[in-house]
């Protein structure tokens, strides 16, 4: 997903000693009355390119207040954060840079029929496996594996905000 800052911006961020950019984000979930995962995963609309909702940082914010604004403008969710990142992945289409997406867990406690980007972007709860089935991208898919095979990111809440 493409950040609201332009490319031309972006590449003039980048400084030569660190020519990777850093973007926030984070993986929306939530339980079933089953008790099982879903995550919440974006594409542009009439396209099928799914990931997490993440984007580069505005002035004076803070990675946890970049990611939580990035999960509301583009998948209009709101929710508690964790603390801390749960970790990262390499990402090419986010900037005009190679870039490294850091990711918060968001546990959501509600859902906006009307969000920012909803004429721009869609959205859709899968359960994890099918998560990893659908995005392309090969650190977001190694990123969501590893968090598959163990639950424990999904169990008892962190600390949150």
């Amino acid at each position: 997903m493409r950040s609201a800052m332009s490319s031309a911006t972006a590449a003039a961020t980048a400084t030569p000693a660190n020519l990777e950019q850093k973007l926030y984000g984070v993986l929306p979930w939530r339980r079933t009355k089953r008790g099982e995962i879903k995550v919440l995963l974006v594409a542009p609309r009439g396209g099928e390119h799914w990931s997490l909702p993440s984007g580069l940082p505005g002035n004076d914010r803070t990675p946890r207040q970049t990611a939580m604004s990035e999960a509301f403008e583009k998948a209009g969710v709101v929710g508690h954060l964790d603390a801390g990142p749960i970790g990262s992945y390499s990402s090419q289409a986010a900037a005009p840079s190679p870039c490294v997406v850091e990711i918060y867990r968001l546990k959501v406690r509600g859902t906006l029929t009307n969000w920012p980007a909803s004429t721009r972007c869609k959205r859709r709860w899968f359960r994890l496996d099918d998560a990893i089935q659908v995005v392309s991208n090969a650190g977001l898919k190694q990123l969501l594996a590893s968090i598959g095979g163990n639950e424990t990111p999904f169990g008892a809440d962190r600390k949150a905000a």
